[in-house]
């Protein structure tokens, strides 16, 4: 019993189609891309800061769920450990939600997900180039 429940794929692309849409409204992040590796996502862009552009790159490593929200781990962050960067990629509620090197993603803003209206997320990871989601009673 212990094995119900449904297995989501969330490709990279569609999590980079969810970011760019809620970041367009400040166009202070540009070129954002987002990649897939065994146990890694991968965020690289560039920030715009008063007069200055930086490029960045930052890895988020899987935590823990809670119900319908991921919770993600900074693990590396280049060129610098900035905190208004972090918070200006990843603090746009109600889909993330940025505290202490630590990002919490909604799933209920993937249509994928919210489509389904029972179950909590029982574990996820990254294989591939996709995010594996799966939900159970």
């Amino acid at each position: 019993m212990d094995n119900l429940g449904v297995n989501l794929p969330i490709s990279s692309n569609l999590l980079l189609r969810i970011f760019e849409k809620r970041l367009a409204r400040q166009n202070s992040v540009q070129d954002l891309s987002i990649s897939m590796q065994t146990d890694l996502i991968k965020f690289s862009g560039v920030a715009k800061k008063l007069f200055f552009n930086m490029y960045f790159e930052i890895d988020l490593r899987p935590i823990h769920a809670d119900k319908r929200v991921l919770y993600l781990h900074i693990d590396r962050i280049t060129p610098l450990n900035l905190g208004w960067l972090k918070s200006k990629i990843f603090n746009r509620p109600p889909f993330l939600n940025y505290k202490k090197d630590t990002i919490m993603i909604d799933l209920n803003c993937i249509n994928r997900v919210r489509n389904i209206p029972v179950g909590n997320v029982k574990e996820f990871n990254v294989s591939g180039d996709k995010l594996w989601v799966k939900l159970v009673l």
